[in-house]
């Protein structure tokens, strides 16, 4: 049976950089997230997939999106060299809980019962998550990308 940390020892072991590039991603994810919002907004509920499209892509705050993904896709790239991707991506779907209280403080939307049960669930699963390790490929182990003779690359 897999080992359950006490809460605030095993912690200390975890990389802070890697809490650090989490944390970044959450917000960058909840930023591209309130932005696309914003720029849907004027988008009448009539509008066809072309014209839909072309309201969109007009705004000035689009490319201000383009430049959100390409800043999120970096610290993404960062994330996953530090971390195991079976760890990395349901801790950051704490973002999914960060949209949710945007979508509520910013646009106004309603949070029903279901949609709270939900969040708790996000919430329990990424503390379980969250305490088990980030990297589990061994040291020695060579990447998936090495090519044989030649030295393989040691996780950070």
């Amino acid at each position: 049976m897999e080992h359950l940390p006490q809460a605030g020892k095993d912690i200390a072991k975890f990389p802070r950089m890697v809490w650090l590039i989490i944390t970044i991603t959450i917000a960058m994810e909840t930023v591209a997230q309130m932005v696309w919002k914003s720029v849907v907004l004027g988008v009448p509920e009539s509008a066809g997939f072309m014209e839909t499209v072309r309201t969109v892509t007009v705004q000035p705050i689009f490319y201000l999106l383009l430049s959100i993904f390409g800043v999120q896709f970096i610290f993404w790239i960062l994330l996953l060299a530090k971390a195991d991707l079976s760890y990395a991506r349901p801790i950051t779907a704490l973002s999914l809980v960060s949209v949710v209280a945007c979508s509520v403080m910013f646009f106004g939307e309603k949070v029903g019962v279901m949609r709270m049960v939900g969040i708790v669930m996000i919430l329990v699963g990424v503390w379980f998550i969250s305490n088990t390790d980030h990297n589990t490929r061994a040291p020695h182990m060579p990447s998936p990308h090495a090519t044989p003779g030649q030295p393989s690359e040691t996780m950070l």
